[in-house]
């Protein structure tokens, strides 16, 4: 398609001056108008981009004024209660706003670790993270409150308990994977059935949890004690 379109416009002139020799002038004219406003447009279309003047790998680097700086001026990261106030597509659009900041902060901060110097300002990353963090924030609760009006549930993965290769019970959060239980042979490993045998050894185990725990607070309520003996001001307070 391309070496077609390349090849009309390559023989454009040819085809104008025969057409220039078979009408008249004033035809001449009105054909080669309609033929030129057709190139503008799409040379105009072709020129036409959204990419940024720092095009190219230059993006992944600072500012060349920053460079050598000890200290670049930086703002403060985005509230909660101002991304609230954003809608979704402005959220978006931020959101790959700040991911390329933070991937130009690191590349910075890696060249100058290479280049055996100081990084101005290393908060700028932090502050970049918590931006994000905040944006995540709110998605997740117009994700919640959105999940509650349709369904009546957050939508968040259940937690739940399973028990390990001791018979052991341990909550997890449900993950989705590509293969489901019976089929993953390390989950089915780490989590056989359960052995009705084990429950003596389980109850067995508990008790002593059981008793370390009730040891570990009566101890911890004796330094309370001798605490409050020797600083008396210090009632209420531990």
């Amino acid at each position: 398609m391309a070496g077609s379109i390349k090849t009309f416009w390559g023989k454009l002139p040819q085809f104008m001056s025969r057409i220039h020799n078979l009408l008249a002038p004033s035809s001449s004219n009105l054909l080669h108008q309609a033929f030129f406003k057709i190139d503008q447009r799409l040379t105009s279309s072709a020129l036409f981009h959204t990419s940024g003047q720092n095009h190219g790998l230059m993006e992944f680097f600072d500012d060349k004024k920053n460079w050598g700086e000890t200290v670049v001026k930086t703002g403060r990261p985005w509230r909660l209660e101002e991304l609230r106030i954003k809608s979704n597509s402005d959220l978006h659009k931020l959101w790959y706003v700040l991911l390329k900041e933070r991937n130009m902060l690191l590349t910075m901060e890696h060249e100058y670790k290479r280049q055996s110097e100081l990084f101005p300002n290393p908060e700028r990353i932090e502050k970049v993270e918590e931006s994000m963090e905040n944006i995540m924030q709110v998605v997740k609760e117009r994700d919640e409150a959105y999940n509650m009006l349709e369904t009546g549930k957050t939508g968040e993965p259940e937690i739940r308990h399973v028990r390990n290769f001791l018979g052991l019970k341990r909550y997890r959060r449900s993950v989705e994977h590509l293969l489901p239980p019976f089929m993953n042979k390390r989950y089915c490993l780490l989590h056989p059935k359960y052995n009705p045998k084990l429950r003596k050894y389980i109850a067995l185990y508990y008790e002593k949890m059981r008793i370390s725990k009730e040891k570990f607070e009566k101890r911890e309520k004796i330094r309370r004690m001798k605490l409050l003996e020797e600083f008396p001001h210090l009632e209420g307070k531990i």
